[in-house]
């Protein structure tokens, strides 16, 4: 499914691409629960990441005025 995306001049699209993972949590309250679920990840990140290895879904394009923030263009000036 393709949706409606805006080329960049390069030719490349930039998006934000968006992974869903569920990590089993404990805690009596939600801060607890979501403490508690980064350390998870955080012990277990090879294994999360393995598990993104099987989808995932553009989430939003990223606006032109963003995209320095994230990639770069041009050249390193040599010092």
């Amino acid at each position: 499914m393709e949706t409606d995306y805006k080329r960049h001049k390069d030719g490349n699209i930039y998006a934000y691409v968006k992974f869903n993972i569920f990590i089993p949590a404990k805690g009596k309250n939600e801060n607890e629960l979501i403490d508690y679920a980064r350390e998870e990840f955080y012990h277990d990140q090879f294994g999360y990441q393995k598990d993104m290895m099987m989808g995932g879904t553009v989430h939003e394009y990223i606006d032109d005025s963003e995209l320095e923030d994230f990639f770069f263009f041009g050249r390193l000036e040599e010092e």
